[in-house]
């Protein structure tokens, strides 16, 4: 009897004799989806990596979790999330699409599209992989897939699929379709804030009104509302004094 992990091992040096063809990380992603992690009832395959602006940005996905895609785009390394938690602890985290919800707060603020994809996908379990180079962690691919929850040795393959994706993100042959930009046709907001939004939102958490924050700032009152209106929409809320005490909690505030 093959086991899923000696099936996984199989399908290995095609996915390795791929990679080295430089490609981009949208075929990337599809190539696990349908090879080594084909075994494991993946369900949906997304790969981060990290931005000189100290984000996470979405690079390739494939599957089922399409509708989660464009709020996460771009995403803050400040948030509390299996992501982060992967990359700066450079170990595997294991998680569920509604644990994750109670686990990791910041990712309740989206609950509803959660659930939605829970409804129709089923309560998928998330398993985040670090990807390493160099011995440091650069981002991640997560995993959304179907049954038990992976074995030592499975943990062990997906470890090392992560550092052959490390290698292949850093190499200069994939640098051009790295910086290509992956887009969506979405009205949805990346969970992601800028400088300019956390210093407003920092104002209004001090009580100062929209002309106040635009004559400390020296913007003008327009760019102030529009910013605070992206910042809301960001931060799920209606309330401009709601969304600067969420991204307080959330840890979004500027660096001191």
């Amino acid at each position: 009897m093959v086991t899923t992990s000696n099936q996984s091992l199989i399908a290995l040096p095609a996915f390795m004799r791929f990679l080295s063809t430089y490609p981009d990380p949208q075929e990337v992603c599809e190539a696990l989806l349908s090879g080594p992690l084909a075994h494991f009832d993946a369900k949906s395959v997304n790969m981060f990596l990290t931005t000189p602006t100290n984000t996470y940005k979405i690079v390739g996905t494939t599957g089922i979790t399409a509708p989660l895609v464009p709020r996460y785009m771009e995403m803050s390394r400040a948030l509390h999330t299996p992501l982060n938690e992967a990359v700066l602890e450079g170990e595997i985290v294991t998680t569920s699409i509604l644990k994750q919800l109670d686990d990791y707060p910041s990712l309740a603020i989206d609950r509803t599209i959660w659930e939605d994809v829970a409804n129709t996908a089923g309560d998928l379990r998330i398993d985040t992989i670090p990807i390493v180079s160099n011995g440091k962690s650069i981002g991640a691919y997560d995993m959304f897939a179907e049954g038990v929850e992976p074995s030592r040795k499975d943990y062990a393959f997906l470890s090392s699929l992560g550092h052959l994706l490390g290698v292949w993100a850093t190499h200069p042959y994939t640098e051009n379709s790295l910086e290509s930009e992956f887009t969506l046709n979405s009205d949805e907001v990346s969970f992601n804030l800028n400088e300019r939004q956390l210093h407003i939102l920092e104002l209004v958490e001090q009580g100062r009104s929209n002309s106040a924050i635009a004559l400390i700032l020296g913007y003008s009152q327009s760019t102030v509302k529009q910013e605070l209106q992206r910042a809301m929409r960001v931060l799920r809320t209606n309330e401009r004094s709601e969304a600067a005490k969420r991204a307080r909690e959330l840890g979004l505030h500027p660096a001191e």
